[in-house]
């Protein structure tokens, strides 16, 4: 069996095609891709419809390898993981299964990571460094809500949704996007501490 590659830049490698050699001795190719030409994966592993996809962001690659008599797909990508997805494929004579996949993530967030709708909001869910931040934001801003009157209370939860704003604007989800929020996390929750 071998995997056909193609690196181009950023755009990361293009699996063009596993191919098997014939009993007569020809070619074959195997079926390997899905519609948008992912390696397919098991899609229960992921909650919500929406982002039934290969968790991973930023600048997504992967690589192919033969390990132990099946095909292991390893995904990278900008995020702080180490290892952001691996599946395990076996050929069932016709095509590629899933056997296993693992997937590091989601962590805890201030927020419900199955109703994100954003791929920011997810991405977040998908990065233990910038979830943690997100908690730590979290808890900072309840407790900067919690000693002020009410016309304070609104002019806060207004800055708040503002700081969002910029956050979604500032940090886009490409490469270094994980220290982009670890900066404006930081200082939001330095601002709400001062407070």
């Amino acid at each position: 069996m071998v995997a056909s590659t193609c690196m181009t830049g950023t755009a990361g490698p293009d699996i063009h095609a596993v191919y098997t050699r014939e009993a007569y001795g020809g070619l074959a190719e195997l079926p390997f891709l899905d519609g948008r030409g992912d390696p397919p994966i098991d899609d229960s592993k992921v909650k919500d419809s929406k982002f039934k996809r290969t968790p991973v962001f930023g600048n997504p690659n992967y690589s192919l390898s033969v390990e132990g008599g099946k095909l292991v797909v390893r995904w990278v990508d900008s995020s702080d993981r180490e290892a952001p997805v691996v599946i395990s494929y076996k050929w069932d004579g016709k095509k590629f299964a899933v056997e296993k996949m693992e997937v590091e993530g989601p962590y805890p967030t201030s927020y419900d990571c199955g109703k994100a709708t954003k791929e920011l909001d997810l991405a977040i869910c998908y990065s233990p460094s910038v979830a943690k931040l997100d908690v730590e934001l979290e808890r900072a801003y309840r407790a900067a809500l919690s000693g002020v009157p009410p016309v304070e209370k609104a002019e806060l939860q207004k800055q708040q949704r503002d700081w969002l704003a910029r956050r979604d604007k500032a940090c886009t989800i490409y490469k270094w996007w994980v220290e982009c929020l670890a900066d404006f996390y930081g200082k939001r929750i330095e601002e709400l501490k001062q407070r």
